[in-house]
């Protein structure tokens, strides 16, 4: 039925296009009209449209609170609650989107969804809780983790990827070079193109890959390729580091134990 004194007009002409606040009642023909119900109504099939462009006026003062906000100006969409200081102008980047509670997107094309999240660099994303996106293209999922260099990904908790094209999932793992990866609880990947993966496992030398628990790192050149640095070890600590294995870039090999060999070595051609 329609509101008695209903002027109806296109969606498109409705508050949301003009950042001002109404009270709506949608018609089975998309169609809107001010009437006397607090929330919007939708019935039938009919589509919802909001429509405006970067002339579109200017987000007035806002004040703390929970609102689905459409922002034709930026092409921004917010729905949600927060303080004050996020229902701005300048708090929001254009194209970006924000669900949840104090989320930030600040930049071009972000993402933060949940609940305390920062998207502030170009096309970033943040989505769970207390995350932080601080890079192009950064990614930051899950708790209390931060991607703060280009390409960087943290998943999981407490993780920081702060290397180009980092990457750390887990809980608090680090990597922190170029192309660093870390992966399980506890590792640190500062190496350029190092892995660290397992427990406790630190990679620090140019393109070493680390594996286990606990390893006894061996210092090196981060950003370089030197014979005489760790290419891969096998950490076997529990309580105090140690290795099992160490191979280096110059291909001599440490083992620490004893080998069981179920057949043949051969060396310069000759079975020992």
């Amino acid at each position: 039925m329609k509101p008695k004194h209903a002027a109806k007009f296109p969606f498109t002409q409705c508050l949301l296009a003009s950042c001002v606040t109404l009270s709506l009642t949608c018609t089975m023909h998309a169609q809107v009209g001010p009437g006397n119900f607090t929330n919007l109504n939708v019935t039938g099939n009919g589509t919802i449209l909001a429509q405006g462009d970067a002339n579109s006026p200017i987000l007035p003062s806002l004040s703390a609170g929970n609102r689905m906000l459409w922002y034709p100006r930026k092409g921004a969409f917010r729905a949600g609650g927060g303080p004050d200081s996020l229902w701005t102008d300048a708090a929001m980047g254009n194209y970006s989107t924000s669900f949840g509670i104090s989320n930030n997107a600040s930049n071009y094309a972000s993402t933060a969804f949940g609940v305390g999240n920062t998207a502030n660099g170009w096309a970033s994303t943040a989505f769970g809780a207390e995350n932080a996106a601080f890079s192009h293209v950064s990614i930051a999922f899950g708790e209390f983790n931060i991607a703060s260099s280009y390409a960087s990904t943290a998943f999981g908790s407490f993780n920081t990827a702060s290397g180009e094209i980092s990457t750390a999932f887990g809980t608090n793992n680090t990597a922190s070079s170029y192309a660093s990866t870390a992966f399980g609880t506890n590792n640190t990947a500062s190496g350029y193109y190092s892995t660290a993966m397992g427990f406790s496992t630190i990679a620090s030398s140019y393109a070493e890959t680390v594996i286990g628990s606990r390893n006894q790192s061996i210092p090196g050149n981060p950003t370089a390729w030197n014979p005489n640095d760790s290419l891969f070890q096998i950490g076997n600590g529990n309580t105090t580091p140690s290795n099992a294995l160490t191979v280096f870039k110059n291909g001599n090999m440490t083992l620490q134990g004893n080998l069981t060999l179920g057949g043949s070595i051969t060396s310069a051609g000759q079975s020992v």
